[in-house]
């Protein structure tokens, strides 16, 4: 069964169309749970293939240059918020952020955090960068426990843009059942609603 809640959220997703990435996901889900911050999980690694449609969305980079990063957001109490993954091209990082994300001067991505620091979430990396993204689909999903036996309530996509018009990463969310529940509309948004493209 679809809650109010979920397709509350996929319909507000679908709405924003291009927003700064300052109010990206973790923005939104942390205005959602009332400015509780959200803490991330983060893994990296490297991508073993692309498909298609995903080399074309991230305008045809080299493999080797592409990085997957994944993982658990939660919030108060260890709730589990959303499981995140981002197809990644490094080379188009900008440079003050790459130290956050773990990236070397020569790009080469850091598969352990330096000093046991925790990853941050890709948008709070790139806050003030000039990075924009682009929703490209949001549905509430019911019923569909993921890989974490957590119930998916939306499934989310988007793409985040740099500043000179290339496309920087290609991201999955999946936002859990059990965080709309505890948090359920109206939600005090921080932000107005975008502008629609």
């Amino acid at each position: 069964m679809v809650t109010s809640s979920a397709q509350q959220l996929a319909d507000l997703l679908k709405r924003r169309g291009e927003v700064p990435i300052e109010h990206g996901m973790a923005t939104l889900l942390e205005s959602i749970a009332g400015g509780n911050p959200i803490s991330a999980d983060i893994t990296v690694g490297a991508v073993r293939q692309l498909s298609d449609e995903e080399r074309v969305l991230l305008g045809t980079p080299l493999l080797a240059d592409v990085h997957r990063r994944e993982g658990l957001l939660t919030c108060a109490a260890d709730l589990p918020v959303a499981f995140v993954t981002a197809l990644m091209v490094t080379s188009r990082v900008p440079g003050s952020a790459r130290p956050a994300l773990g990236i070397t001067p020569n790009g080469y991505v850091q598969q352990t955090p330096p000093n046991g620091q925790a990853r941050p979430p890709l948008g709070h990396a790139l806050q003030g960068l000039g990075i924009t993204r682009e929703q490209l689909s949001a549905a509430a999903t019911p019923g569909h426990p993921d890989e974490t036996d957590s119930e998916i309530a939306v499934r989310s996509t988007a793409r985040l843009w740099t500043p000179s018009g290339w496309p920087l990463a290609l991201l999955t969310e999946r936002v859990y059942a059990r965080f709309l529940a505890a948090y359920p509309p109206p939600w005090p948004l921080a932000y107005p609603m975008a502008r629609t493209t």
